[in-house]
């Protein structure tokens, strides 16, 4: 296996000669306005009860809790102390568009209260350098080798969560799992002693993981902030973005990077096409199924940003751009869509359109889609029609909102020989952007994100250009 390790870095030295510049084929000052997307037609969230849900968000989170058969001083020692000790403290909850945004911060900190505690008590308890500190500034960092290291690293985070009515929600539901396996094996262990005390609801220990995660990252100290990025990444390729993003960094911009959706990889929901007649509602789910996801990505950034704007409203949001890579780029077109007039520009690696063909053909993953067709069926012409059928029910599907990026500089930086999110869509999302600049790696989906460092200070240099000027004015592109 170390073998290959050399062949791969000639390969890197290699590769980014092999790749090619064209510059935007249209003029952006001739495009006509787009329509926004009707309110109605994106995905529902139930948002009356979001103020009141972020109020009542517990400040602590506890695994344990007692289960009636004793009181706290009946405990033994070692379960009194479990049940004293928070898992993560959650500090900031409050209500942006459709959902709520949270800051988790994890380890135990202060031991509970046996007492009820009033708002002058809870604020009391927390720590003092963390009762006045901004919701966006992390605690300082487990010192390693601490107990609470493996807390802090796993909990602290923050989360936007939001809440679908949509029966077939996709999702990354392994932690979940963990989390009922891991329950039942403790609550038998605690039951068998006659401890007192049991794991807690699975709702409230949930808070620690549901959402979308979501990660600022400022310039050095002393390097002005010139503007913000959201960054999408791909599901395997976020070590080969940073060159990217450390190069964008180091001249000024923000990073606040929105999670990838882990349903790409982890998560498969089985679609039955038993005859002919099944091709379109089927084709009418699993683009709701899709529109939900793309819509959670999407929301999520609004309230990101809505929250960066009421909590630190130093850092400037314009120019505002997006980077995004491979499935992070599957979502970008769905976030533009949701406040075009909020973006400057757009860089976009590895992606494409039409993500019901992309899943069913790529060389990595299924995209939580696992048809089961029938016996004695045409598979091939009902699967083209099916793809065809779901871009008609789609409407945040990249082939319908690439179209509210066509008035940005846009620039495509794809792979010729790509199987992973397979050449032709890539090609096809190109054409639906109205043919922006692109840069052409003539290789595969590996060795486009293998090689991108390479690509950093042209990528770098191009969006620093095309951030700072009108949309009508072409740019002098990446091609120097």
């Amino acid at each position: 296996m170390a073998a290959i390790f050399p062949v791969l870095a000639a390969l890197a030295t290699v590769v980014p000669a092999c790749v090619s510049y064209e510059a935007a084929e249209f003029d952006r000052g001739a495009i006509e306005r787009v329509e926004p997307i009707p309110p109605e037609a994106w995905p529902a969230r139930r948002v009356e009860d979001l103020e009141r849900i972020a109020r009542d968000t517990p400040p602590r989170i506890y695994r344990y809790v007692l289960d009636g058969t004793k009181g706290e001083d009946e405990l033994e020692p070692q379960f009194r102390e479990a049940l004293r000790r928070a898992d993560a403290r959650i500090p900031y909850s409050r209500a942006f568009g459709q959902g709520i945004i949270r800051v988790v911060r994890g380890g135990p900190g202060p031991a509970r209260a046996i007492r009820p505690m009033d708002e002058s008590m809870q604020a009391a308890l927390q720590p003092p350098d963390q009762r006045s500190a901004a919701p966006t500034h992390a605690d300082e960092p487990a010192r390693a080798g601490s107990a609470d290291l493996l807390l802090r690293d796993f909990f602290s985070s923050v989360r936007f969560v939001s809440y679908s009515p949509l029966d077939e929600t996709p999702g990354d539901r392994r932690y979940e799992r963990f989390l009922k396996m891991t329950s039942a094996i403790q609550d038998k262990y605690f039951a068998d002693r006659a401890a007192g005390i049991k794991v807690n609801d699975p709702e409230v220990l949930m808070m620690l993981a549901e959402g979308t995660r979501i990660r600022l990252i400022e310039p050095a100290k002393g390097v002005e902030c010139r503007g913000t990025l959201v960054h999408i990444a791909g599901l395997g390729s976020i070590q080969y973005e940073e060159p990217v993003l450390n190069e964008l960094l180091a001249r000024g911009w923000a990073v606040l990077r929105i999670a990838t959706p882990r349903v790409w990889w982890y998560e498969s929901s089985e679609f039955r096409i038993d005859s002919p007649s099944d091709v379109d509602p089927t084709a009418r789910r699993i683009a709701a199924a899709f529109d939900d996801l793309l819509a959670e990505s999407a929301y999520a950034a609004e309230a990101a940003l809505d929250w960066l704007a009421a909590e630190r409203p130093d850092l400037p949001q314009r120019p505002l751009a997006i980077l995004a890579c491979s499935a992070g780029g599957l979502v970008a077109p769905a976030v533009v869509a949701r406040m075009p007039e909020r973006f400057d520009a757009a860089v976009l690696v590895g992606t494409g359109a039409n993500l019901l063909r992309i899943s069913q053909t790529s060389d990595l993953t299924d995209g939580g889609v696992k048809l089961r067709w029938g016996p004695d069926l045409p598979v091939g012409g009902l699967r083209s029609r099916l793809f065809d059928r779901y871009l008609k029910h789609s409407v945040l599907d990249p082939y319908h909102t690439a179209r509210f990026l066509r008035d940005k500089p846009v620039l495509f930086v794809h792979a010729e020989f790509d199987s992973t999110v397979p050449a032709e869509s890539c090609h096809e999302l190109y054409l639906r952007l109205g043919r922006p600049d692109r840069l052409t790696s003539y290789v595969g989906h590996r060795l486009l994100f293998f090689t991108l460092g390479g690509q950093a200070r042209r990528i770098a240099d191009w969006l620093d250009r095309a951030a700072s000027q009108p949309h009508h004015a072409r740019g002098e592109g990446a091609g120097g």
